[in-house]
């Protein structure tokens, strides 16, 4: 699968109460910092918030209270908390001499025990728990095997890897490059000051996935997920697609080119800013005074299913659809040349809703000197549109709004000449 087990550290709790057990603990560290892996070990839940930084393995005792079965599960469940407060995904090994013999299912009181602190369901990855008969070097080649069952798992600690195999590369580049200093110069003149931070990082990152290359191991877990059968959730899909379209920005960052707008006066009723970047650069802020805005109307993903939201739909925007048309029109981004559709985008972690714009709505907000504050506008801002989607919404815009009107063939001349083909 991969060569190392993770490309974030491994957290080893275990409360070593004897001298083999601890032999056995200190063979399983030193053999995983043999391989490369970064380990951070502790006897107990740790105290120091560092420990749960960065962590994609966890390997755990179920006695940390000795006997105290009640006592140490609710000590595992403490430190499965911290963990997911740092990230939703990882992967627990349970490692005890607990298991050996139990008829319970410990995944599920874990999972159980969880959910009662958290108030949550737990997303973290349980592997098969394991007894402590299992050697430190059986359980490593166990935990990758595990790992290695599991391509959508493993697909995402590849990219990991990837990564972090290129981010030394990047920095390099960068530093021998030796021209830091005009970069963040060209930017700030390009975009300002308050959105410089985010910039910088973006260019690096996209530098960043230049190098980044695909192994072996990372196309073996494409091609196993392209094998399975496909069984897609919509909802679940609408969380990936939300990260890859749309992002939050500084709330104090000005008005820029794709930014979502929320009125907050009138309900599901929104505004996208289409003017274009280049009139929101340093150098133009003089040349214009208004930004230009397109109304939306949005759309909860769950009234898709409703056929009174669907036909109120129909009735505000004029359409000539079936409701089960509207609705696939609505997710495929398949409505009349007068609309554009914004599809999934997030009103919590759970909820979306799709943005339905008017291409011949266009409105403007006042641009002052220091660019567009939302503070009197009547706006709020729900987030940015990121490329490539905003581009192909300012196209699809430009297009519209610059069609031209040909005076067509008569039909009359058009039957004619069909009378005429038919007949040779």
């Amino acid at each position: 699968m991969i060569s190392m087990i993770v490309p974030g550290r491994i957290l080893i709790v275990d409360d070593i109460p004897t001298d083999m057990e601890k032999k056995k603990v200190d063979r399983l560290v030193d053999s995983l910092r043999e391989q490369g892996e970064s380990v951070l070990f502790s006897t107990s839940v740790p105290d120091k918030e560092s420990f749960f930084e960065n962590v994609r393995l966890l390997i755990v005792d179920l006695l940390l209270a000795g006997q105290d079965e009640d006592k140490s599960y609710e000590m595992v469940s403490t430190i499965i908390h911290k963990l997911s407060l740092k990230t939703s995904f990882f992967i627990i090994a349970i490692w005890s001499k607990a298991v050996r013999g139990r008829t319970e299912n410990i995944t599920d009181r874990i999972k159980e025990e969880f959910r009662e602190r958290a108030q949550t369901d737990l997303r973290a990855v349980i592997l098969d728990p394991f007894g402590k008969n299992v050697s430190a070097t059986e359980l490593i080649r166990k935990i990758k095997k595990s790992v290695a069952s599991r391509p959508e798992y493993g697909l995402l600690l590849e990219i990991e890897a990837s990564i972090e195999n290129a981010r030394d590369r990047t920095v390099t580049d960068i530093v021998c490059a030796a021209e830091v200093p005009a970069i963040v110069e060209a930017l700030k003149e390009e975009i300002g000051g308050v959105t410089l931070n985010r910039e910088i990082t973006a260019l690096f990152l996209k530098i960043l996935s230049r190098h980044s290359q695909p192994s072996r191991s990372m196309q073996r877990c494409v091609n196993s997920i392209v094998k399975r059968p496909a069984s897609i959730d919509p909802e679940k899909y609408g969380h990936i697609h939300s990260l890859q379209f749309y992002y939050e920005v500084n709330p104090e960052e000005l008005v820029w080119t794709g930014d979502v707008l929320k009125n907050k006066k009138r309900k599901n009723r929104y505004a996208i800013v289409i003017s274009p970047a280049c009139d929101f650069a340093q150098r133009k802020r003089r040349k214009i005074d208004y930004v230009k805005i397109l109304p939306a109307l949005r759309i909860d993903n769950s009234d898709l299913m409703k056929s009174a939201c669907l036909n109120a739909l129909k009735r505000q925007l004029n359409f000539k659809k079936t409701i089960k048309d509207l609705q696939q029109d609505i997710l495929t981004c398949n409505l009349p040349e007068r609309y554009y559709c914004l599809t999934y985008l997030k009103d919590n972690p759970d909820v979306f809703y799709h943005l339905v714009l008017d291409l011949q709505g266009v409105t403007t907000l006042k641009y002052r000197n220091t660019g567009v504050s939302l503070g009197k506008t009547g706006f709020t801002r729900v987030c940015r549109i990121d490329t490539p989607l905003i581009e192909d919404l300012l196209q699809e815009y430009s297009a519209y709004s610059s069609r031209i009107g040909v005076t067509r063939m008569p039909k009359s001349v058009v039957n004619a000449a069909k009378v005429k083909i038919n007949s040779t």
